[in-house]
Protein backbone atom coordinates (compact mmCIF):
# COMPACT_ATOMS: atom_id res chain seq x y z
CA UNK A 1 0.00 0.00 0.00
CA UNK A 2 1.33 3.41 -0.95
CA UNK A 3 1.89 6.08 1.72
CA UNK A 4 -0.74 8.47 0.34
CA UNK A 5 -3.34 5.65 0.33
CA UNK A 6 -2.53 4.87 3.95
CA UNK A 7 -2.78 8.56 4.86
CA UNK A 8 -6.11 8.85 3.03
CA UNK A 9 -7.50 5.77 4.78
CA UNK A 10 -6.33 7.01 8.18
CA UNK A 11 -7.84 10.45 7.58
CA UNK A 12 -11.13 8.88 6.50
CA UNK A 13 -11.21 6.64 9.59
CA UNK A 14 -10.50 9.55 11.96
CA UNK A 15 -13.17 11.70 10.26
CA UNK A 16 -15.74 8.90 10.57
CA UNK A 17 -14.85 8.35 14.24
CA UNK A 18 -15.04 12.05 15.13
CA UNK A 19 -18.33 12.42 13.25
CA UNK A 20 -19.80 9.43 15.06
CA UNK A 21 -18.83 10.90 18.41
CA UNK A 22 -19.88 14.50 17.70
CA UNK A 23 -23.22 14.05 15.89
CA UNK A 24 -25.12 12.63 18.91
CA UNK A 25 -23.92 15.58 21.00
CA UNK A 26 -25.25 17.98 18.38
CA UNK A 27 -28.54 16.08 18.26
CA UNK A 28 -28.86 16.39 22.04
CA UNK A 29 -28.75 20.16 21.60
CA UNK A 30 -32.15 20.05 19.86
CA UNK A 31 -34.59 21.57 22.38
CA UNK A 32 -37.63 20.10 20.66
CA UNK A 33 -36.38 16.51 20.80
CA UNK A 34 -35.13 16.25 24.37
CA UNK A 35 -36.93 19.02 26.24
CA UNK A 36 -40.35 18.67 24.78
CA UNK A 37 -42.23 21.30 26.70
CA UNK A 38 -45.36 22.88 25.30
CA UNK A 39 -43.51 26.15 24.69
CA UNK A 40 -40.80 24.39 22.65
CA UNK A 41 -43.34 22.49 20.56
CA UNK A 42 -45.24 25.70 19.89
CA UNK A 43 -42.07 27.52 18.86
CA UNK A 44 -41.12 24.63 16.57
CA UNK A 45 -44.52 24.70 14.85
CA UNK A 46 -44.44 28.48 14.42
CA UNK A 47 -40.94 28.31 12.97
CA UNK A 48 -41.89 25.48 10.60
CA UNK A 49 -44.93 27.42 9.37
CA UNK A 50 -42.83 30.56 8.92
CA UNK A 51 -40.16 28.71 6.93
CA UNK A 52 -42.85 27.06 4.79
CA UNK A 53 -44.68 30.23 3.83
CA UNK A 54 -41.77 32.68 3.55
CA UNK A 55 -40.60 31.48 0.10
CA UNK A 56 -44.19 31.48 -1.11
CA UNK A 57 -44.67 35.02 0.18
CA UNK A 58 -41.47 36.15 -1.56
CA UNK A 59 -42.60 34.62 -4.86
CA UNK A 60 -46.02 36.24 -4.49
CA UNK A 61 -44.43 39.64 -3.75
CA UNK A 62 -42.11 39.25 -6.74
CA UNK A 63 -45.14 38.50 -8.95
CA UNK A 64 -46.97 41.55 -7.63
CA UNK A 65 -43.99 43.78 -8.36
CA UNK A 66 -43.74 42.43 -11.91
CA UNK A 67 -47.47 42.91 -12.44
CA UNK A 68 -47.33 46.47 -11.10
CA UNK A 69 -44.37 47.33 -13.34
CA UNK A 70 -46.07 45.82 -16.38
CA UNK A 71 -49.25 47.81 -15.74
CA UNK A 72 -47.28 51.01 -15.18
CA UNK A 73 -45.32 50.45 -18.38
CA UNK A 74 -48.50 49.72 -20.35
CA UNK A 75 -50.09 52.91 -19.03
CA UNK A 76 -47.13 54.99 -20.22
CA UNK A 77 -47.26 53.66 -23.79
CA UNK A 78 -50.73 53.70 -25.28
CA UNK A 79 -51.08 51.54 -28.36
CA UNK A 80 -51.55 53.45 -31.60
CA UNK A 81 -53.51 51.05 -33.81
CA UNK A 82 -52.77 53.09 -36.94
CA UNK A 83 -49.06 52.19 -36.68
CA UNK A 84 -49.57 48.43 -36.39
CA UNK A 85 -48.81 46.83 -39.78
CA UNK A 86 -51.43 44.53 -41.27
CA UNK A 87 -48.98 42.28 -43.07
CA UNK A 88 -45.36 41.31 -42.44
CA UNK A 89 -44.34 43.03 -45.70
CA UNK A 90 -45.19 46.41 -44.18
CA UNK A 91 -42.67 45.98 -41.36
CA UNK A 92 -39.76 48.47 -41.49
Amino acid sequence: MRPYQLWHRLRLTVTALVTTLVVPAVANACPVCFQSTEQNREAFIITAVFMTFMPLALLFAFGLVLRHRHQANAALRPVDSSRIPDTPAELP
